[in-house]
């Protein structure tokens, strides 16, 4: 693959919490981001959008590993945060060699008390790529986490790299307009009391989450966007549908290059 196959104009983009001064760098290992790691956890694990979209996620590379008859299969969690993928995907397939990597140092510790025979990096999600060798990953998955990400073309190159032939890549992120309130509606309507209950817990926990976000530099990208760097990467998009109450986008997609 050529890199001037790789278009770094696509549009258009999202640009949110833009900043007065410099815009701000990864979060680092501060308390405060120790107790973003905490929220984060106290908000997904309770609400039913994240939980049906783990759900999903997992449900899609284990039929892949089983159709494909994968034995001990390379499954790389791209932004992995908490670990909360990356956790199940071991449940479910014991025999997986797991390598969850993240920039933040808090989001890591986390994963690690709560995930057994899964390995986490405290990486740069390009650089953890560029050093990995090429044609070597069964799976690879990038659930929203992309948005953060900066030279995302890049990223996609370096990921349909290092993704077997026929390896399954799969992105999820929030579409450029993507609101909280319908999340909400999908808690209520899905939910039994219990759930229902957990609801000012989520959104209180949502909108630490948020002021602790607030002026870091993002970028959203519409659907029609992220698939057109999936296919220029030479990744072959099988699925696409919206997912998290119609918030996310959702691409399947298999490595097809060989390199």
């Amino acid at each position: 693959m050529k890199d001037e196959a790789v278009n770094h104009n696509i549009k258009p983009i999202k640009r949110i919490h833009p900043t007065k001064g410099n815009i701000k760098s990864a979060p680092q290992d501060t308390l405060i981001w120790h107790w973003y790691a905490y929220f984060y956890d106290l908000a997904t694990l309770r609400a039913l959008p994240y939980l049906h979209l783990l759900s999903q996620v997992v449900d899609i590379i284990e039929l892949h590993i089983k159709n494909n008859n994968l034995k001990n299969p390379k499954i790389m969690d791209a932004c992995c945060g908490t670990g909360n993928f990356s956790r199940i995907l071991k449940t479910r397939i014991p025999d997986s060699q797991i390598e969850g990597i993240d920039s933040t140092t808090a989001m890591i510790k986390r994963a690690r008390k709560k995930c057994n025979g899964v390995g986490f990096e405290v990486a740069d999600i390009k650089s953890a790529l560029q050093r990995t060798p090429s044609a070597s990953v069964d799976v690879i998955l990038l659930i929203n986490g992309f948005y953060a990400l900066p030279d995302q073309s890049e990223i996609i190159y370096e990921i349909s790299r290092v993704l077997k032939k026929r390896g399954l890549f799969i992105l999820s992120d929030p579409q450029e307009n993507a609101k909280l309130l319908p999340l909400v509606w999908y808690h209520l309507k899905h939910g039994a009391w219990k759930e229902i209950i957990n609801l000012p817990l989520c959104l209180g926990a949502l909108a630490f989450s948020a002021i602790l976000q607030y002026g870091y530099h993002y970028t959203f990208l519409k659907p029609d966007s992220a698939a057109a760097i999936l296919r220029q990467n030479q990744l072959q998009v099988i699925d696409q549908k919206s997912v998290y109450a119609n918030q996310n986008y959702l691409f399947v997609a298999l490595g097809r290059s060989g390199l």
